[in-house]
């Protein structure tokens, strides 16, 4: 199956807005700078931006360009159309498990065929090869195990929440209201109470719950409440680090191939990268040069793959590849992990209002979108990306604290799969109640090199369920979460549908189709004793100098339910870490 994750400046997770500095460098004069950050996203963004308002000069480079004036990223309701927005995404394709029996049967499984084309589902045709805005915290738990994991008290919860503090510019709650921020860059709203009431009745006291209120008892909080999102109000866009004013220079349309390091003292030292943009492709590659610090941003594939191309990862597969050897860390591209999510599809007789007259721009005039554009008083549906409510319940394989979300929205999502956007919303029929399983037990997947061409992705394989982490029945806990999540609201959806009765026909189901989008743990920070320890608490690449790692690859554990908020906080971390390093 697929997992499509954009690759540019945009809204939402990878963004930058337009008060950044407009200097392009060019090709060939990217040196001298203090710090050079790789990605733009939740992880590089913020951390970039508080560099350079410290005063320290910052390149920030980036494999795509500047999108976030697009109607596809900045309109809320689009948030599907703008993850398959072609000058934006990238495609990684992924196997969930090593062989093909099961994902043959995966309705989303995709193929590449002889001619190039792509097969999406089961019955491939021959000689085929196979191939999110919300806001929610992590709970307090994953930011102890995390301070417990690495010996570094700073990672404790109570300290985390300074960073929520930090960076939001909450929109919903009085600024009397602990634990939140109400002056920075990223804008944290509700949907509109008039568009749950179309859509749904009983929501009862869930307008009174704040779903990342400071309670002591935030962990084990359960029930139904209002997803907060990171939509700016009153023009209702999608807001991101795009929103987070900064003076840097930035290198778009650049994708790094590899670090370069001095090698005269006790250890390598990353001095600066090389590079390649559009229009260098097959000449010279250009490159960056005495940087105090390099900073990989690229996320949790991106980044394992670029510093296996540089010389630090598993020493065998390094070799395999005939890759001389500069650090020998195992765990770079191993402990790979995601949370679970299945989807539970509902049919109306009718189409719901909320979405009846909404053609989500795949043909024009579409009304939702031109009340969204002109109408100042009413923007209508196109306001939310229609993921309003979700309720959050304890499964009995939980150890302690909930471990289910189930949000719910009018779109038939099935996963992700190249034209799922387009499968999602062209009925307004449908609902579908979405499954995630926090607190994954399984750290068994792996990214590994499929050719040393830094152009080529990975290969990417989580091993899920039973071919992953088995000990203390792990795959059964995950898997059992998951199927009393779908047994609770499935009685009136029609997908999986009737041939899928017993507990058996359901959880093989459950194996067959789940999927995830909130990989994790490719480059784990623990003590230098740990054999595949990669960081240490401060993002610091063991084995070298002037080389840290901050993106979703430096989770001991998926955070919570939504991995975005949870990486702006570690961003932020990060940039307290690195000034106070500089001091």
């Amino acid at each position: 199956m697929s997992i499509i994750w954009n690759g540019a400046l945009s809204y939402g997770h990878n963004a930058f807005q337009t008060y950044l500095q407009d200097s392009y460098i060019a090709s060939n004069n990217a040196t001298g700078y203090d710090y050079v950050v790789v990605g733009s996203g939740p992880g590089g963004g913020p951390l970039a931006a508080r560099l350079a308002i410290a005063g320290y000069r910052v390149l920030l480079i980036d494999a795509g360009d500047d999108q976030g004036n697009a109607t596809k990223q900045q309109v809320p309701a689009l948030q599907l159309q703008s993850t398959e927005y072609e000058p934006m995404r990238w495609d990684y394709f992924v196997n969930h498990y090593s062989n093909l029996t099961r994902p043959e049967e995966d309705s989303k499984m995709t193929y590449r065929t002889s001619s190039g084309d792509l097969h999406v589902g089961p019955n491939p045709p021959a000689n085929s090869e196979p191939l999110g805005i919300f806001t929610i915290l992590a709970h307090d738990s994953d930011w102890d195990k995390t301070a417990s994991a690495t010996g570094d008290d700073s990672w404790s919860a109570e300290k985390m929440r300074d960073y929520l503090k930090r960076l939001e510019r909450n929109r919903y709650l009085t600024n009397r209201t602990t634990g939140h921020g109400f002056n920075d860059w990223l804008t944290t709203s509700l949907t509109q109470l008039k568009l749950i009431v179309n859509t749904m009745t009983g929501f009862g006291d869930i307008l009174l719950r704040d779903l990342n209120n400071n309670d002591a008892n935030y962990d084990q909080q359960a029930g139904l409440f209002q997803v907060p999102l990171a939509v700016d109000i009153p023009g209702y866009r999608r807001t991101g680090p795009r929103d987070f004013l900064m003076g840097t220079r930035k290198a778009l349309n650049t994708l790094v191939t590899n670090v370069r390091f001095e090698t005269s003292g006790d250890e390598p030292r990353a001095t600066g990268l090389d590079y390649i943009t559009g229009r260098s492709l097959y000449r010279a590659d250009p490159h960056s040069e005495n940087a105090s610090e390099v900073i990989l941003s690229a996320g949790t594939f991106n980044t394992p793959q670029l510093l296996k191309l540089s010389g630090i990862g598993p020493k065998d597969e390094l070799n395999r590849w005939n890759i001389s050897v500069l650090v020998d860390l195992p765990g770079v591209g191993s402990n790979l992990q995601d949370r679970y999510e299945t989807g539970l599809v509902g049919k109306t007789p009718t189409d719901f209002t909320l979405t009846t007259k909404c053609t989500f721009i795949d043909s024009l005039p579409d009304p939702c979108l031109e009340q969204w554009q002109d109408n100042a008083l009413d923007k209508g549906t196109y306001t939310t990306n229609g993921i309003a409510i979700a309720t959050i319940r304890r499964s009995s394989a939980s150890d302690r604290e909930p471990d289910l979300l189930i949000p719910g929205a009018p779109v038939n999502l099935q996963g992700y799969f190249p034209g799922y956007s387009y499968e999602a919303l062209k009925n307004a029929q449908y609902w579908t109640w979405i499954t995630l399983k926090s607190h994954s037990r399984n750290n068994a997947g792996t990214v590994e090199l499929r050719f040393t061409d830094p152009k080529d992705t990975p290969i990417i394989n989580f091993n899920s369920f039973d071919t992953g982490v088995t000990e203390d029945d792990a795959d059964d806990k995950g898997l059992q979460a998951v199927y009393e999540a779908i047994e609770f609201s499935r009685k009136i959806f029609v997908w999986p549908g009737p041939n899928v009765m017993t507990e058996a026909e359901l959880k093989e189901f459950i194996k067959r189709e789940a999927w995830g989008h909130h990989a994790c743990y490719t480059n784990p920070p623990s003590p230098d004793t740990n054999r595949y320890s990669v960081l240490d608490s401060r993002f610091r690449v063991l084995g070298v100098d002037g080389l840290r790692v901050v993106d979703a690859s430096v989770f001991p554990k998926t955070p919570g339910y939504y991995i975005a908020l949870p990486t702006y906080m570690v961003s932020e971390k990060a940039a307290d870490m690195i000034l106070s390093d500089a001091a």
